[in-house]
């Protein structure tokens, strides 16, 4: 019977064979573990970054719900992303939302506290809900420009005020960008 002989010597070789798969596969499964983490963690900082430059541009082309979408899109991707942040704030502060933008503010004290250009945003509710006062006693406390982030973020509310009407705040804005 050399057929059942062939498939006991397969057997024979092939257990061990498999069992040093096994073997090699467990002790590589950490390694495989850490690199599946790595790509997700790639694929998801890919799409915050995606959604960034998506609301952004929308905030742009005065897409200010659509642009308050996505930034709450990114947000989901990365709750602290300081940039999904004060784009949210920014397309409440162009679409009139003062309160909303307040209120957003207020559920991120530590954020506002470590960036200047977000208490920026703060001062500018204020000013949207008739309250200049507060707004320039806000804006006296406020630290100088600290990151390439505060400065990005500034420049975009420059434009926006260019975009409003302040022509000067274009020619701002340009500067804010370049430092």
């Amino acid at each position: 019977e050399p057929a059942k002989a062939v498939t006991i010597l397969v057997l024979i070789l092939a257990i061990p064979s498999l069992t040093g798969v096994g073997g090699f596969l467990r002790a590589r499964l950490p390694e495989i573990r850490k690199a599946r983490e790595r790509l997700e963690a790639d694929r998801q900082r890919e799409a915050l970054e995606t959604a960034l430059e998506t609301g952004f541009g929308q905030l742009s082309d005065e897409e200010l719900t659509a642009a308050g979408q996505t930034f709450q899109e990114a947000l989901a991707l990365e709750e602290g992303s300081v940039a999904a942040h004060a784009g949210l704030l920014l397309s409440f502060l162009r679409a009139k939302k003062g309160q909303q933008a307040l209120e957003h503010l207020q559920s991120i004290p530590a954020l506002v506290a470590k960036y200047s250009s977000l208490a920026q945003l703060e001062a500018d509710a204020w000013r949207s809900l008739g309250d200049p006062n507060r707004a320039m006693l806000l804006e006296k406390k406020l630290p100088p420009l600290q990151s390439a982030l505060d400065h990005f973020i500034a420049g975009v509310r420059a434009m926006s005020h260019g975009h409003a009407g302040k022509q000067s705040e274009f020619a701002r804005s340009l500067t804010l960008h370049t430092e």
